[in-house]
C-alpha cells in the first residue's frame, strides 16, 4: 500500500520550471506527462467513454484518459461558497466551483494551472473519482495561476467568467484540451464553442473582483505549501503532484474510512471535522477556506 500512495506524488509544475517550458505545451497533449507508472508511449482508451459509466475504470484506461482531457461529458457544476477573507492573504476570496456534492464525506481542494502540462493529466481522473464516489467525494477547484506560465492568469480569468454562467467544467475542459492555444482570442473562441454570451465573458474576464480572486487563491496554495500544481488536499491531507489514479483512489479510500468512522454520532459537516483532525496542515487548510481555528 505504501509503494501505491508514494507512487501518486510523482509530478507537477512549479516556479522553478525551466525556461523554454512554455513552448513545450503545445505538445503537450500527446506528449507522456510527469508521474505516469505505464508504459513509454501512451495508450489508447478504446472506449474513452467507459470511464463515465459510474463504475471503476481499468488502469489502462485512466492511463490513456489523462492524455485526453475532456473525453468524457463533464459533471454539473455546483456553487462552493467563498469562505471569510483571511488577513494573512492579499486579494479577496470569491466563490468556487465543485462537482459532487457538498454534504460529501471527502472533499478534495485542487490549486490547478491551466498552462500546466501535470494539470492536464487530472481533468479525466477527477471526474472519474467523482462518479465513483458519487455520494461521498466533491472536488473543488481553486486557482494557482503559476508566475512561470505567461498565459495562466488569463485563462484563470476567463474560466471565471465561464463559471458565472454555469459553465465552468465545460470551459475548463475546453482549455485543457487546446492547452497550446492560449492567447486572448482563443480563450474567447472556446467561450463561444461552449454556448456563453461573449459581452458578458469578456466583461467578467476583466473584473476587477476575478483578479482578487485569483491573487487570493494564488496566496493560498502557496501558505498551505503548494507551492507548484497541481496541489490536491484531501480532507487536509496535501497531495502535491500526480503519479497515478490506483494510487489517488488509494488515498480517497482511506479519508472516507476516516471520516466515516467521525461520523457515528456526530452531526454537522464531517469533512471539516476530519480535516482540521488533519494535523497541522488540515488545521490550516480549515482556517483558510473556512475559518476555522481549531
Amino acid at each position: 500500500m505504501l509503494a501505491v500512495l508514494l507512487a501518486v506524488v510523482l509530478g507537477g509544475c512549479g516556479d522553478a520550471d525551466p525556461p523554454g517550458e512554455e513552448k513545450s505545451l503545445a505538445a503537450a497533449p500527446t506528449a507522456p506527462g510527469a508521474g505516469s507508472t505505464g508504459a513509454d508511449a501512451a495508450p489508447t482508451a478504446a472506449d474513452p467513454t467507459a470511464a463515465a459509466s459510474g463504475s471503476a475504470a481499468p488502469v489502462l484506461d485512466m492511463l490513456a484518459l489523462e492524455n485526453q482531457p475532456g473525453a468524457t461529458p463533464v459533471i454539473p457544476q455546483v456553487e462552493v461558497p467563498a469562505g471569510p477573507a483571511h488577513p494573512s492573504l492579499g486579494g479577496a476570496p470569491g466563490p468556487s466551483p465543485g462537482m459532487g456534492p457538498g454534504t460529501a464525506a471527502v472533499k478534495v481542494f485542487v490549486f490547478s494551472d491551466f498552462q500546466c502540462p501535470v494539470c492536464r493529466r487530472i481533468v479525466e481522473p477527477l471526474k472519474q473519482i467523482v462518479r465513483e464516489y458519487p455520494a461521498d467525494v466533491q472536488v473543488i477547484f481553486k486557482h494557482h495561476a503559476l508566475g512561470t506560465h505567461s498565459r495562466a492568469r488569463d485563462a484563470a480569468a476567463a474560466s471565471i467568467a465561464a463559471y458565472r454562467q454555469g459553465k465552468f467544467w465545460e470551459y475548463h475542459d475546453e482549455v485543457f484540451e487546446h492547452q497550446g492555444a492560449l492567447e486572448p482570442a482563443d480563450l474567447v473562441a472556446y467561450a463561444e464553442a461552449i454556448g456563453l454570451d461573449t459581452a458578458k465573458f469578456k466583461e467578467d474576464m476583466a473584473a476587477a473582483d476575478v483578479a482578487a480572486q485569483i491573487d487570493y487563491e494564488s496566496e493560498m496554495s502557496q501558505k498551505l505549501g503548494a507551492e507548484g500544481t497541481p496541489g490536491l488536499f484531501i480532507n487536509g491531507k496535501f497531495l502535491p503532484g500526480w503519479g497515478s489514479y490506483p494510487g489517488f483512489k488509494a488515498m480517497i479510500d482511506q479519508s472516507l474510512s476516516d471520516a466515516r468512522g467521525r461520523e457515528a454520532g456526530k452531526t454537522g459537516d464531517v469533512a471539516r471535522a476530519a480535516t482540521v483532525a488533519a494535523g497541522d496542515e488540515g488545521r490550516l487548510l480549515a482556517e483558510l477556506m473556512w475559518g476555522l481555528s481549531d
